[in-house]
């Protein structure tokens, strides 16, 4: 993997992981029985309630990152955040899935824990591509000549 893709996929899974254990932290403040249990439950309740999307998130992303490396900044930004979507609906169609045979009355409040740590996760997602690709990514492409090959000197053969 290029350095370029590594930066990008680096930076975009960095950023949605911080954001999002930031925004549910605040979410399950409430949760916490001391002070110093509110970022673990956070990260519980992320990895937990969305584990498979941001596992088949990742391998999407990495393919797209490597797929699109040439593209627009449009394209892959529009990409990168249909992914998420597509692994944050098949996530909560499996823990639907999961959790709906069971007959103990709990499959809604798991099914609605999947939305909402879901929810959480598609706001870091969408600030942490935008932020990458067009704050972190972006500029270094646009110093880069087209060809992404150092320029000829004039004469040179």
């Amino acid at each position: 993997m290029g350095r370029g893709i590594l930066t990008e996929v680096g930076s975009i899974l960095g950023i949605t992981i911080v954001l999002a254990l930031v925004g549910l932290s605040i979410v399950t403040a409430g949760d916490a029985t001391t002070p110093g249990d509110i970022v673990p439950n956070a990260a519980r309740f992320l990895f937990g309630a969305t584990g498979i999307a941001i596992g088949l998130w990742m391998l999407l992303l990495i393919a797209g990152a490597v797929v699109l490396r040439h593209r627009p900044v449009g394209v892959r930004i529009g990409v990168h955040l249909l992914s998420a979507v597509i692994a944050v609906g098949l996530n909560t169609g499996l823990l639907a899935l999961v959790a709906g045979p069971a007959d103990s009355g709990w499959s809604g409040l798991i099914i609605a824990i999947a939305l909402g740590a879901g929810a959480v996760l598609l706001i870091a997602v969408i600030i942490a591509v935008l932020v990458t690709e067009l704050l972190i990514v972006q500029p270094r492409r646009l110093e880069r000549p087209e060809s992404g090959r150092p320029a000829r000197r004039a004469g040179a053969a």
